[in-house]
């Protein structure tokens, strides 16, 4: 069946965002199969009036009132109007302010974004647990440049 190997921020994204992808998904939850996990009592999400969210997973509990496209969005995520998601995930109880923008990256739990993080599908970026980011951030040619 489905397995995977993550060596990498590299695999483990991209091995993340094969879920995305119905047949795979059906592949790793299968009827037959029983998943154990932990449950938790947490409200359904919530989708602003502003909310335009397109091949996603959105867990239970965030609050999505920006823009979301091909990204993993965990427990407790407040996603402000105006913001921007591609291609990332963004891990429990971050926050993303109005106006920021994130592509190609990495969002450990309880980060606060008000800024721009952009890596590239090569080398996504990785934000730290507890960060805020309030500048812009991205992969150069040679470097990660901070403005």
């Amino acid at each position: 069946g489905y397995a995977r190997c993550f060596d990498s921020l590299k695999h483990f994204m991209d091995y993340s965002f094969e879920l995305l992808k119905p047949e795979v998904a059906e592949s790793l939850f299968q009827s037959d199969c029983k998943v154990y996990t932990t449950s938790r009592n947490t409200p359904p999400a919530i989708y602003g009036e502003s909310a335009d969210v397109k091949n996603s997973f959105i867990a239970n509990g965030a609050n999505i009132s920006g823009k979301v496209e091909n990204s993993i969005i965990s427990r407790y995520v407040k996603i402000e109007k105006g913001a921007f998601i591609k291609n990332s995930i963004i891990l429990t109880k971050t926050i993303v302010k109005a106006g920021a923008v994130i592509e190609n990256a990495l969002i450990d739990k309880y980060a606060t974004i008000s800024g721009t993080v952009k890596g590239t599908k090569a080398k996504p970026i990785y934000i730290e647990q507890g960060k805020v980011v309030k500048w812009k951030l991205w992969w150069s040619l040679a470097n990660l440049i901070h403005l």
